[in-house]
């Protein structure tokens, strides 16, 4: 039918705006190309959340060999690691033990590891004085993991609304991050609406050790200027062949829509 290749068409460029690629290299070369524009880079493996134990050994191997690939070529980045994809739903030890695994493997070779915290009953206390570790987490649960992880040196908190909440809430969150912080803590605010980013990188600028996050697809000239202004910027560097979900919740839905009534009109006759 006409319409399939029109959708092919659709998530073949959603997918090389806001996602590396389906394999570890392509992740690996925006990541280089994130560092040439003094950025870091956090790499995250697309796969579906896991139900069984082999399949959380292959995505703890996956994340394993792309520590030693970002360690090999001298790569500023890190990993971030939902603990549904390496076996939280089989079993807490089960996550638990993998998740060790990758910090070992982390620390062996100088590279940072995330670990993504999705559901309210997670928790990583056994965690809290490891080395080359940090706590990520949605925006929603901020000042519940902010008191119960306390001797954790680093935090993302992944911002998941779309919509701006008003000055006074992403104000807030920003202080709670790094108020009482010492100066070699790292806290990142990934994914802030635009309007936030902007307004946080003015009321923060004393905080030289606040990362903002953003995703591949983020417009170049914004992060040109932010660059410019002194921010400390990260981007967050997705590959994997289960991205279908991936884009449908984080492609801003304005772009769908141009993109897709744009790739329409090309297909119309005599265009």
């Amino acid at each position: 039918m006409a319409e399939e290749p029109i959708l092919e068409r659709v998530m073949e460029r959603l997918m090389e705006k806001h996602i590396s690629g389906t394999t570890m290299s392509s992740a690996l070369d925006k990541a280089k190309e994130a560092n040439k524009n003094s950025m870091i880079a956090s790499i995250n493996f697309l796969s579906a959340d896991v139900t069984d134990r082999s399949k959380a050994r292959y995505v703890m191997t996956t994340y394993a060999e792309m520590i030693r690939r970002i360690s090999r070529f001298g790569i500023n980045a890190s990993i971030q690691v939902p603990l549904d994809q390496i076996g939280m739903k089989v079993g807490r030890d089960v996550a638990y033990g993998n998740l060790s695994e990758l910090l070992k493997i982390g620390n062996r070779h100088g590279v940072f590891v995330w670990a993504e915290v999705r559901d309210s009953s997670e928790s990583l206390d056994e965690f809290d004085d490891a080395r080359g570790f940090g706590v990520a987490f949605h925006d929603d649960k901020a000042e519940r993991y902010l008191r119960e992880y306390r001797g954790l040196r680093a935090f993302k908190i992944i911002f998941r609304e779309k919509e701006y909440r008003g000055k006074d809430y992403y104000e807030r969150i920003a202080k709670s991050v790094t108020k009482g912080r010492r100066s070699h803590m790292t806290p990142v605010l990934s994914s802030l609406p635009e309007k936030a980013f902007w307004q946080l990188l003015r009321s923060t600028s004393s905080e030289r050790n606040l990362i903002f996050e953003f995703r591949l697809g983020y417009s170049n000239s914004s992060i040109k200027k932010a660059l410019k202004k002194g921010a400390k910027l990260c981007v967050f560097v997705p590959f994997g062949k289960d991205w279908a979900r991936y884009a449908m919740n984080n492609v801003p839905e304005g772009y769908m829509r141009f993109l897709a009534g744009r790739l329409l009109n090309e297909n119309k006759p005599g265009a």
